[in-house]
């Protein structure tokens, strides 16, 4: 099961800035540059214990680093030490919560694009 819900707590994250190689993201336009477009990732990295616990991670469309959207979180629990997040065209803010909805340490490996072999393993969230 994969979806997402309001994250109605308070996280920090790590700012990524947006490809301006892709169209800006739009209602319409969501699934297909999710799926096509978006072609840069940027790669996270929990600790082993948060990866054992599990956590949920979520993000914030941001904007000269102001929130500009809904803080969204994932219902899903993941207990990957390694990830990726496709990057689409604006800023966002991604962080990662505990069962109890408390921030845990995300740490940004690096921004990339989804062929890089390096990461062909990490799973693409």
């Amino acid at each position: 099961m994969f979806g997402w819900k309001k994250f109605d707590g308070k996280a920090v994250g790590v700012k990524v800035e947006g490809d301006s190689n892709v169209r800006p993201t739009t209602f319409v336009n969501r699934p297909y540059m999710q799926w096509f477009g978006w072609k840069t990732v940027a790669v996270f990295r929990v600790s082993a214990e948060i990866a054992k616990a599990g956590y949920r991670w979520g993000y914030i469309p941001t904007a000269n680093g102001l929130a500009i959207g809904v803080p969204m979180l994932s219902v899903e629990v993941f207990h990957d030490k390694v990830f990726r997040v496709r990057v689409g065209r604006e800023d966002c803010t991604f962080f990662a919560v505990d069962a109890d909805g408390k921030e845990v340490g995300l740490v940004f490996v690096e921004k990339t694009t989804k062929k890089n072999g390096f990461f062909a393993e990490t799973p693409l969230r």
